[in-house]
């Protein structure tokens, strides 16, 4: 996943493949009404789920999220570091239950 931070979504699906989506860009109605600025791509990688979030428009990536209930499982598989200097690293939860772990987001700093 390290490799992955700082990448456009165009970059990212070069190294990812095809997304899992039907739809993997909003609608030119989605983008004029503003409701497709903020988009979802989900990808199947070794054995791992990534959710990346990225703006439509300028194609940044906002975050990837690595789906899982094991977080020094998910730390390892994903490569991540949680001193890195290229991006941050954030426990994902259930929304019901705060301590369920559900994945691990990282974040690429500006």
């Amino acid at each position: 996943m390290p490799t992955l931070a700082g990448l456009s979504i165009d970059q990212l699906r070069q190294q990812l493949g095809k997304p899992q989506e039907s739809q993997p860009e909003p609608t030119q109605r989605q983008k004029m009404l503003g409701t497709g600025d903020t988009w979802e791509n989900t990808f199947l990688t070794k054995g791992s789920t990534l959710v990346v979030t990225f703006n439509a428009r300028t194609r940044t990536v906002r975050d990837i999220v690595v789906l899982g209930d094991n977080e020094a499982e998910l730390m390892r598989r994903g490569g991540l570091n949680q001193n890195a200097a290229e991006y941050i690293v954030l426990l994902v939860t259930d929304s019901l239950d705060v301590t369920r772990t559900t994945g691990l987001r990282m974040v690429p700093k500006k």
